[in-house]
Parts: structure tokens; C-alpha cells; sequence
């Protein structure tokens, strides 16, 4: 299993489902154009810890801002 929140590598898995979710959704939002007010809906949370969610998502995968520039461009 790959955890994407480098926050979440120790904690077991039985703890992990909601916010594996959260990654799915951000996974598939970000190729998709998802807006951080529709994820923040998709998932059940507030605007503030949808938007941190995507930064840190950011933060740990730099490449996908390139990649989402470079799809922009084609």
C-alpha cells in the first residue's frame, strides 16, 4: 500500500481508510481540474483543511505541479 501523507507512514492501517480517500480524491481532482471548494465537499471537510491538504500534497509531490503545467500546455 503507498501512503501519500508522509504523516501517516506509522500509523496503522486500520486508521488510514479516511484519509486514503482524501488522497484518492485529490489524486483524481488534480488531473481532473477539481477545485479546492469541490474537494473540500467531496470530503467533508472545511475549505482551510481542504487547502492545506492540497499544499502538503504539493509539498511531498513537487513534480505534479510540472506535470499539471505541462498538461495545461498540450
Amino acid at each position: 500500500m503507498i501512503i501519500i501523507n508522509p504523516s501517516l507512514q506509522h500509523v496503522p492501517k486500520r486508521f488510514i481508510i479516511q484519509s486514503l480517500e482524501k488522497e484518492s480524491t485529490i489524486c483524481y481532482g488534480i488531473l481532473y481540474g477539481m477545485s479546492k471548494g469541490q474537494f473540500a465537499h467531496e470530503i467533508r471537510m472545511n475549505i482551510n483543511e481542504a487547502e492545506e491538504f492540497i499544499e502538503n500534497f504539493y509539498t511531498t509531490f513537487p513534480i505534479m505541479t510540472q506535470f499539471i503545467d505541462d498538461i495545461i500546455l498540450i
